[in-house]
């Protein structure tokens, strides 16, 4: 799922699953975010599930919509009709799991695509021109597995890059971390090895004096800092996690040091960690409480005090100070399972924390909750209305400035609620699938894929082309 923006301006939501008739025929809907009524008819011509989506702009402004899917195919739609901005762009040999919008360094609007790709499951990364579909370069092939996680960075220079994590592939225990030229494919440097296992996420950060680094986590329980521009490694791996590193999130210390902050799942040592992102010193003791780590976020209290959010599957979301790992109140109980953990704020300013998760045991409905960051109190009643887990929570604006929650669950439906009181401000949005992660940032936004769960980042839109 992605938010978008209408020529006019006017917000949209962006979705894509599988459609009836067995899940054959996939498509692409657009929502108004004001009033939940659907723009236009759903956006057909996928053979199977749209596994991704992603809001962009041709080089002149216009908005449009990016999809990939089952099909091993790369869609382009003009956001305010629905009509085809070209041919569909194919060349994965198989399934398409995630697409970005980009830029190249010249300011062209660019597409990047990945997938999992042919029979011995070799993943690629492929960049195209959103303004005509052809191929920017040559694919980068030589993933040796589906493509995990993919992020959008910058050199020291300011060249934007494509980071890429991957599974290792069919006869390969080791998944890699790869950094390529958004511009024309090239790596910038050696695949990066050391995760034993497949790497489960990626991102990028700083270091204290701007030095652009990536991210990782993987399988084996250990957080990895690289330099973007020579992919020379940032100290040793941290380690501590048990097993999987599921979550990482950058923030910072109240001095303004850059931390990683990460979350682990499995065995008997399941944490939440931060780390100086400069030399991998641990800040203070691993955060326990939690039996498995499913979501981590970086926020503040009122006073802009940094801390670090947290939700796992012992029922609470948990509020931790960045600076020395100390509980701001009690752990929030959210009555089952927390498998996502936001940042927002209520029409005054004042900081909350929006979780989404399970009702609890024995109960189907799943819950949506707002709590202000400083003292953990509930604001107002919980919104009630999914069924089943809630997977994705994130905060929003309206154009009026009104914060508004939106949600999204096992039951296949994305919800949209007023911050302050919980009201819902348009009917259900009914989808044909469980929606697994949602975004929303005025369009300001990637969404990356693997199988059927979408996962949204933070992007900065293609600049104004002269």
């Amino acid at each position: 799922m992605a938010a978008g923006a209408l020529p006019d301006g006017t917000p949209v939501i962006i979705s894509g699953g599988s459609g009836g008739n067995g899940g054959r025929d996939g498509a692409v809907r657009v929502w108004r975010m004001a009033d939940g009524t659907p723009v236009g008819e759903p956006l057909t011509g996928h053979d199977g599930p749209v596994y991704a989506v992603a809001a962009g702009a041709l080089p002149y402004g216009t908005p449009v919509i990016i999809s990939g899917g089952y099909d091993g195919t790369v869609r382009v739609w003009r956001m305010a009709d629905g009509t085809p901005v070209g041919e569909p762009l194919t060349g994965h040999d198989g399934m398409v799991t995630a697409v970005a919008a980009g830029a190249l360094p010249d300011g062209a609007p660019v597409i990047i695509s990945s997938g999992w790709d042919g029979t011995v499951r070799d993943g690629t990364v492929r960049v195209w021109s959103t303004a005509d579909g052809t191929a920017v370069g040559a694919p980068l092939t030589v993933h040796g597995g589906s493509v995990q996680a993919v992020a959008a960075g910058v050199l020291p220079d300011g060249a934007p890059v494509i980071i890429s994590g991957d599974s290792g592939g069919f006869g390969v225990s080791d998944g890699m971390v790869r950094v390529w030229q958004t511009a024309d494919g090239t790596p910038v440097g050696a695949p990066l090895s050391g995760h034993a296992g497949l790497v489960t996420a990626v991102a990028a950060g700083t270091l204290p004096d701007g030095t652009p680094v990536i991210i990782s986590g993987g399988n084996d329980g250990t957080v990895r800092v690289w330099r973007m521009a020579d992919g020379t490694p940032v100290g040793a791996p941290l380690t501590g996690h048990d097993r999987v590193v599921g979550a990482v999130a950058a923030g910072a210390l109240p001095d303004g040091t850059p931390v990683v902050i990460s979350g682990g799942s499995g065995g008997s040592y399941c944490t939440v960690q931060v780390w100086r992102t400069a030399d991998g010193t641990p800040v203070g003791e691993p955060l326990t409480g939690h039996d498995r780590v499913y979501a981590v976020a970086a926020g503040a209290l009122p006073d802009g005090t940094p801390v670090v959010i947290s939700g796992g599957s012992g029922a609470a979301v948990w509020v931790w100070r960045t600076a020395d790992g100390t509980l701001v109140g009690e752990p929030l109980e959210q009555g089952g399972s927390v498998y996502a953990v936001a940042a927002g704020a209520l029409p005054d300013g004042t900081p909350v924390i929006i979780s989404g998760g399970s009702g609890g045991f024995g109960a189907s409905p799943g819950s949506v909750r707002v709590w202000r960051t400083a003292d953990g109190a509930l604001v107002g009643e919980p919104p009630t209305g999914h069924i089943g887990p809630v997977y994705a929570v994130a905060a929003e604006a309206q154009p009026d400035g009104t914060p508004v929650i939106i949600s999204g669950g096992h039951d296949g439906t994305v919800r949209v609620w007023r911050t302050a009181d919980g009201t819902p401000l348009v009917p259900p949005l009914v989808l044909p699938e469980s929606v697994r992660a949602a975004v929303a940032d005025h369009g300001n936004v990637i969404i990356t894929a693997t199988g059927a769960d979408i996962a949204v980042h933070q992007l900065a839109l293609p600049r104004p082309v002269r």
